[in-house]
């Protein structure tokens, strides 16, 4: 009794050894090749565009502008008690969030360096 091989020998994984494929099969895989390179450039040029656009507003923040001042941040400040002296006509809800949108964070530490809107 003979036994069947699932492959017959002058095969590998069911592709003929030695068989060269058809054309098309290379272009599609140069075309899948090429999607795939493109893809990834642009999640690169993403990744450069933004890292670039934090580190240029990283230091605008650190230097200030024309615009701003800035104050350093004594022990007991708080963006409310900051708000609170720049903004003296009472309601001081948007003068914290521009605190925190020109600082980065709502997160104060002694001696900081914080960057205040124009009067």
């Amino acid at each position: 009794m003979a036994v069947a091989l699932a492959h017959p020998p002058h095969t590998i994984h069911g592709s003929p050894v030695g068989v060269r494929l058809d054309a098309a099969v290379y272009r599609r895989r140069r075309v899948a090749a090429a999607v795939v390179l493109v893809l990834l450039l642009l999640v690169v040029w993403s990744s450069a565009v933004q890292l670039a656009g934090t580190w240029f507003t990283d230091t605008a923040r650190a230097t200030g502008t024309a615009d701003s001042t800035v104050a350093v941040v004594q022990p007991g400040d708080t963006l409310w008690s900051i708000a609170a002296t720049i903004d003296t006509d009472g309601d001081v809800r948007d003068t914290v969030d521009l605190l925190v949108l020109l600082n980065g964070s709502s997160a104060l530490t002694v001696g900081q360096r914080l960057v205040l809107p124009a009067s």
